[in-house]
């Protein structure tokens, strides 16, 4: 019997709960890091449902979604941040090799680690410098959209 290639693909896919079977046995960073890109996923198709029904309702009854640009604007950032840390472990991001190729392998898992470290001193930097303004933000009650409507805190 000949299988088309379809059908054979078909064949090796995991039942409909097999992924969340497979990354049940996973590490428990592993799998905080598969929840955060799961849900940023589905936050994201709800975005685009959203997006559908405001440009839906100012069609048909001229009344678009009050707070869908603050909603689309904040949650844009949100899921960028929550889908990060699963590319990185997955290896998915952007990455020169070309040092890597050239390099003894000790050396490369050096710049590697150096790398890695600037990052996360850079993050800390960013962090320590944003967190007083943060802090103001949310003592006087800042928040970004308009009065009236849908307002979200600014942090």
């Amino acid at each position: 019997m000949n299988r088309t290639p379809s059908e054979g693909a078909a064949s090796q896919r995991p039942p409909i709960g097999g992924v969340v079977a497979a990354a049940a046995g996973r590490p428990p960073l592993e799998r905080l890091n598969w929840a955060l890109h799961m849900g940023a996923a589905a936050w994201l198709f709800c975005l685009a449902l959203l997006i559908v029904f405001d440009i839906a309702s100012r069609a048909i009854f001229s009344a678009p979604v009050s707070g869908t640009a603050e909603i689309v604007a904040d949650s844009v950032v949100a899921i960028c941040f929550l889908q990060v840390s699963y590319a990185i472990r997955k290896g998915g991001m952007l990455r020169s090799e070309l040092l890597d190729n050239w390099l003894p392998p000790v050396a490369a898992r050096a710049i590697e680690v150096l790398g890695c470290l600037l990052g996360a001193g850079l993050f800390g930097l960013l962090a320590w410098s944003a967190f007083p303004s943060m802090v103001e933000a949310w003592t006087i009650g800042e928040y970004s959209g308009s009065a009236g409507g849908l307002k979200v805190p600014c942090l």
